[in-house]
């Protein structure tokens, strides 16, 4: 079958798979979407359109995710719990295309980033995975979209070593440094510690506060088992968002987040 989109997720690991459906399909048309436009049907897929890290969409044609909270139809693709879903692209298409192996070091380092198995000098200094993965999100999603499709680009024909030494990639990398280094320095004053939870509460920032690396608040702020985030959302300013993660550094959190999440939000 033929297929015309690729429709995926806005995160690093999105944009991995993105990469690999390219390589094994050809495929040069990428949308981005994020999960919740997908469940709250605000996005309707079409036939011919492969959608992958989101939850299925009805009427695509074929579909690979990699999260326990999704579900859908296995007939039109694979569900399968992996460390990333660009890790499972990886896995189901190397079989019958083999020129996918030249990818596996930017899947192995997708595994690292979405199961957020850092190391503190991770966090304290990214490499050159990390720089990248930073580098394509911001408060303006059509400008990050075209950046997201200009580092596809460069990734398709580039190692990720070459792709951050473009002056475009490089500049942007270095904004996404000093906005990160102006989130350290001013997040700590919307900080709450209570009890065990590290509360941020982004609706009395500034709306020009950037948005910085979460896993550092474990550095400032250890022992502390959780982080909760209340933030606006960036569409919808008379609406919040809550998002919930656990100490990467020390996991003694008990609580299953994610079912916790899908069972009041």
């Amino acid at each position: 079958m033929d297929y015309d989109r690729i429709v995926t997720h806005t995160d690093f690991d999105g944009l991995i798979s993105a990469l690999l459906l390219q390589d094994a399909f050809g495929v040069q048309k990428v949308y981005f979407v994020e999960p919740w436009e997908i469940q709250e049907g605000r996005f309707t897929a079409q036939q011919g359109d492969i959608v992958c890290d989101l939850p299925y969409a009805k009427g695509c044609s074929l579909w690979f995710d990699h999260h326990a909270s999704t579900a859908g139809d296995a007939d039109k693709g694979v569900h399968r719990l992996t460390p990333s879903c660009a890790r499972l692209i990886f896995e189901e298409l190397l079989p019958t295309h083999p020129t996918l192996e030249k990818r596996r070091a930017i899947v192995d380092a997708t595994d690292k980033i979405d199961t957020a198995s850092f190391t503190k000098a991770d966090l304290e200094h990214p490499g050159v995975y990390g720089k990248l993965s930073m580098a394509i999100r911001s408060d303006d999603k059509r400008k990050d979209d075209e950046f997201r499709r200009f580092l596809l680009n460069m990734l398709a024909f580039q190692s990720p070593e070459q792709v951050i030494e473009q002056p475009i990639i490089k500049k942007r990398v270095e904004e996404k440094l000093a906005q990160h280094e102006r989130w350290r320095r001013e997040i700590p004053r919307y900080v709450t510690l209570r009890g065990c939870v590290i509360f941020v509460n982004r609706l009395d920032a500034p709306e020009d506060l950037p948005h910085g690396q979460v896993f550092w608040l474990y550095l400032r702020y250890p022992g502390h088992a959780v982080h909760v985030t209340v933030d606006r959302m960036q569409f919808e300013p008379d609406k919040v968002k809550v998002s919930v993660g656990e100490n990467i550094f020390e996991q003694r959190n008990r609580v299953n987040l994610g079912a916790l999440m899908q069972r009041y939000g």
